[in-house]
């Protein structure tokens, strides 16, 4: 519970008042899978500069090698390979939103993939699955590289966090991703806002309004 920043009763609360959220709030209290994949949610949240600066201060208490596998690195690596992918896009993916249909871009144009991230990319590859990917060619198109973004925030996230549904374009079969609002909404719902530094997070998950539903929930209880 104290990692979640709640108590029992604000958990029963939460759930009497969302029920619609129940299954989810319930599966991050007993499920560890899906409570680790919840906790990651909050680097999601962060701004660039505030996860950067976490990253940088955990090389203080760790060694570097060992902080290159944890969560906290993965989500720098998928902020940096949304960068590339938004590059040039009128729709603009989030680390806690990569909702992308086909309709918002073509997913053949060529892309330039920098070796670095590539490399990075790969070396997470090859950790989580205990072997090299040699043979694996660096991706030359928006949609290759939507595919290694989803295998990552999946990997970060939850299989849960965003979705790949079937769709076609000009006959061909393809994709398109959906993020689960509901899931980074319970993610918001179970932070203790009041004893975080907003500025830490983004504008847009400042605003959300359960952020201010917490913040007057504990105004009023104290």
């Amino acid at each position: 519970m104290k990692a979640l920043h709640r108590t029992k009763t604000e958990l029963q609360a939460l759930i009497e008042t969302h029920p619609e959220h129940r299954e989810r709030i319930v599966d991050v209290c007993m499920d560890a899978k899906t409570f680790e994949h919840n906790r990651n949610l909050e680097l999601a949240f962060y701004t660039d500069e505030t996860l950067l600066r976490k990253y940088e201060h955990s090389g203080n208490c760790n060694y570097d090698m060992s902080r290159q596998h944890t969560p906290m690195a993965k989500c720098l690596l998928l902020r940096e390979m949304l960068a590339i992918k938004n590059h040039g896009m009128s729709v603009q993916l989030k680390p806690h939103d990569l909702t992308l249909r086909q309709t918002d871009y073509d997913e053949n144009e060529r892309i330039d993939v920098p070796d670095n991230v590539w490399e990075a990319y790969k070396h997470y590859k090859e950790y989580k699955n205990h072997r090299g990917s040699e043979a694996e060619s660096k991706p030359q198109t928006r949609k290759q590289w939507m595919t290694c973004i989803y295998s990552l925030a999946r990997d970060l996230f939850g299989d849960e966090f965003v979705k790949r549904s079937e769709t076609s374009k000009n006959g061909a079969k393809c994709y398109n991703f959906t993020t689960d609002k509901g899931v980074a909404d319970v993610s918001i719902m179970l932070m203790n806002w009041s004893r975080l530094n907003l500025d830490d997070f983004q504008k847009e998950i400042v605003q959300n309004p359960h952020v201010a539903r917490s913040l007057q929930e504990d105004e009023l209880a104290h």
